[in-house]
């Protein structure tokens, strides 16, 4: 591993350790140079009626998760960033389940990345695609 790339690594746990993504309690799952990804433990407090995940804790965990993600698509390490855009399809109800998010980068650059994020559920089932844009300093 190159040197840039664990300070990238560094940097994306860094996003993990944010106060947002610990309460909802998102963990990460894997932080490698061509994919992140995490895993939104199922909580009442994150749900809308019933068992029903609020689209924000959703969206919260994609935004998370893709921002890790492009830290890894630029050619140095970042001093400061944030999202630009989040868009993502929600595709089915997450019931009563945890969640876990995968990011990709789809392009990369000096200062901005944009990312490609899937949610699914434990049994597979696509819950949400997003895309993420992030600009960096």
């Amino acid at each position: 591993m190159s040197e840039l790339t664990k300070k990238q690594a560094h940097l994306a746990h860094m996003v993990f350790a944010a106060p947002a993504p610990k309460r909802l309690g998102i963990e990460p799952v894997s932080i490698e140079k061509d994919t992140v990804s995490a895993r939104l433990p199922y909580n009442t407090a994150n749900c809308t009626l019933g068992e029903v995940m609020h689209g924000g804790a959703i969206a919260t965990l994609v935004d998370v998760v893709g921002v890790a993600a492009a830290i890894f698509g630029l050619p140095h390490v970042p001093s400061t960033g944030g999202t630009a855009t989040l868009t993502i399809n929600y595709l089915a109800p997450a019931m009563g389940c945890d969640l876990t998010a995968k990011a990709t980068i789809l392009k990369g650059g000096r200062r901005q990345c944009v990312s490609r994020v899937s949610v699914v559920s434990p049994k597979g089932k696509l819950v949400a695609e997003a895309h993420v844009t992030v600009v960096f300093a």
